[in-house]
Order: structure tokens, then C-alpha cells, then sequence
């Protein structure tokens, strides 16, 4: 048995890369809104959250 690690574990950060700690919020939606989301079945905060992280990515708000 070799003591060495193995080259993917270099890799890893890329492959698993750390999650930002997540904080529980209460947030009002339009009804329509929230139907919306709510379609999309289980995961649908995450969805949201995919949404809103993408458009702070742009540089909103200005």
C-alpha cells in the first residue's frame, strides 16, 4: 500500500466545488409567481435561487 494521493484529489474542488452557506428567508410572491415556481415540483426554492444567484451574475441590481 502506497501513502500517496492519488491525482484526482486535486481535482476535486473543481468537480465538487463548496456550496456558499444558504440562510432560511421569508419572501412574498405574486400568487402567479409562486404558482409558477411551485409547478416545477420539488426543488422549486432551488429554482429560484438559480434564478436570483443568475441575475446578481449580471451585475443586478445597478
Amino acid at each position: 500500500m502506497t501513502n500517496t494521493v492519488p491525482e484526482a484529489w486535486h481535482m476535486l474542488p473543481e468537480i465538487h466545488p463548496k456550496q456558499p452557506k444558504k440562510v432560511r428567508v421569508t419572501l412574498l410572491l405574486e400568487e402567479p409567481v409562486a404558482k409558477f415556481y411551485r409547478a416545477n415540483g420539488k426543488g422549486y426554492q432551488a429554482l429560484i435561487n438559480d434564478v436570483l444567484n443568475l441575475k446578481r451574475s449580471y451585475g443586478w441590481p445597478r
